[in-house]
């Protein structure tokens, strides 16, 4: 929905590049036709709009079940906070006829279907280092250090820098107030501004990307650009 940062080619889509990504490793995923005017429910949520949450999560529960032939296939998520939405905050606002569907439901984020991608992929072309933002859903998530793992196996060097914790952006709050960010990442912006040109930045939700992007002057990406071109034959 945001677009890659405007130092970096407007495509192929992070949605895209996902797709590209998993059929390289023999896993092939696709993109419904109709998922355009759906979502995970959670900005209704942020803006305190619950009537509004209730519609667009039994919106979103049928089609999932559509999408996922009654539960049969899992559905993967690139954005971690859509993750978390799916798997917890939207069962609260569905009757129990839906609720059970979604249980059934495999919902996997990323991090965790890329982490299964590894084993089949070749990486061509390692990163020097790369420092890894985890945000609030990765935490709550538990994939934390699964994002870690997948930045190691890319580079020479990969760490979460001492310190960090949530970004401050929640959802397009620091988008609107920056000051909330640079107050959430006064403990970390030295070691961020002060790494050199070879260091890539990586996260896993695009509004966090976009706040350290907008705090730090770095520029912060989904981890699956970077596993994507590692993994790309040279032509």
């Amino acid at each position: 929905m945001f677009g890659r940062d405007n130092t970096k080619p407007a495509s192929p889509a992070l949605a895209d590049m996902f797709v590209t990504l998993s059929e390289r490793a023999g896993k092939p995923l696709w993109i419904p036709d109709d998922v355009r005017g759906l979502c995970c429910s959670t900005p209704w949520s942020s803006k305190g709009y619950k009537r509004g949450q209730t519609w667009m999560s039994e919106q979103m529960s049928d089609a999932l079940w559509r999408w996922s032939d009654g539960g049969k296939l899992p559905v993967v998520v690139d954005a971690a906070s859509c993750t978390l939405g799916l798997k917890d905050d939207i069962l609260e606002h569905l009757d129990d006829v839906r609720k059970d569907r979604l249980k059934l439901i495999a919902i996997v984020d990323s991090i965790a279907w890329c982490k299964g991608l590894l084993p089949a992929l070749t990486i061509h072309k390692t990163i020097p280092r790369i420092l890894v933002h985890p945000t609030c859903s990765t935490t709550h998530l538990g994939l934390n250090e699964t994002l870690l793992e997948i930045a190691s196996a890319l580079a020479d060097s990969a760490e979460i820098p001492l310190g960090t914790t949530c970004c401050g952006t929640a959802g397009d709050r620091g988008l609107l107030h920056p000051e909330l960010v640079r107050s959430a990442t006064r403990d970390t912006i030295v070691q961020i501004q002060s790494s050199g040109d070879d260091t890539c930045f990586i996260s896993a939700n695009r509004t966090c990307e976009l706040g350290m992007r907008q705090t730090t002057g770095k520029v912060y990406e989904s981890f699956i650009y970077a596993l994507e071109e590692a993994t790309r034959l040279s032509e």
